[in-house]
């Protein structure tokens, strides 16, 4: 092992289980998107997008309640949790989010100053998707979407959450399922709230 990869694991743990967990993921897509932002309406996209899949996965995993997700709370959150479950969740996340801001993508491409073929090329690289996760936005969340609207999406991105983060991974509840509907809501509704004038 380097060096410095053994030095930023001795700081990661320093710095707790949730930076391990998860923020440093996030530090990392933040700065990716500082890097290649061509101008602020561009970085405050992406770099919403991010805290905003933080601060479910910070909720899901019992580091926070700035989400307040009573009926998930309930759920065994597996203790054995690696980084590609993480990363699964968070890129699932991600995906919903970009599926259900499509509806108003010209919008977004236009105030954000980039071709739809640009905005895709580089969501995936800041988000560092591998095949496997534009397999799982490709053949699985957009279909959902496109068959069941926003609720299908939803269901089968919670499922995604329920098979990676927890314990009891049977199908969400009803409450469950509004309570993740409510949560991506709510980011889709902050994040085109840049876009809409």
């Amino acid at each position: 092992m380097p060096v410095i990869t053994f030095i930023r694991d001795i700081m990661g743990v320093a710095k707790g289980r949730f930076y391990h967990k998860v923020r440093r993921h996030t530090i990392r897509f933040c700065r990716q998107a500082i890097k290649v932002s061509a101008n602020e309406s561009q970085r405050k996209l992406w770099l919403t997008a991010s805290i905003a899949t933080e601060e479910l996965l910070a909720d899901l995993l019992r580091f926070d309640n700035k989400r307040n997700m009573k009926q998930l709370e309930k759920r065994i959150v597996r203790k054995d949790i690696n980084k590609k479950q993480v990363l699964r969740v968070m890129k699932a996340y991600l995906s919903a989010i970009i599926v259900s801001i499509s509806t108003y993508k010209y919008d977004i491409i236009q105030e954000t100053s980039m071709t739809e073929e640009t905005f895709l090329r580089l969501w995936c690289s800041i988000f560092e998707y591998k095949p496997e996760d534009m397999q799982v936005f490709d053949e699985i969340l957009l279909p959902a979407y496109q068959q069941s609207g926003f609720e299908g999406l939803v269901r089968i991105m919670g499922n995604i959450i329920l098979d990676n983060l927890f314990v009891d991974n049977n199908e969400l509840s009803t409450e469950e399922l509004e309570e993740l509907m409510g949560v991506l809501g709510a980011d889709v509704s902050y994040i085109l709230q840049y876009f809409k004038h």
